[in-house]
């Protein structure tokens, strides 16, 4: 799942916090992709649940890529 940090009602990581405390929703690899990227950020993040970050402007070559890397190899395209 990829979420943006600044949503308009609720922020990213209090979608973080209640998709990992559902023990059905928690296996999810969650990704923030966002314009937060200040010293401190990115552990700020992945401290709240994420399993990863990617700052934005994204590269687009490169980002599905860097999302499948979340998958297991199973679900990557081209296997």
């Amino acid at each position: 799942m990829i979420c943006d940090m600044q949503l308009p009602e609720v922020s990213g990581y209090e979608v973080a916090k209640h998709l990992k405390n559902d023990p059905e929703l928690r296996r999810i690899p969650f990704v923030a992709v966002t314009a937060f990227s200040m010293v401190g950020d990115r552990d700020k993040v992945i401290a709240s649940g994420f399993d990863g970050y990617f700052s934005k402007p994204i590269e687009p070559e490169h980002f599905v890529a860097q999302i499948e890397s979340f998958l297991p190899p199973a679900l990557r395209c081209g296997h």
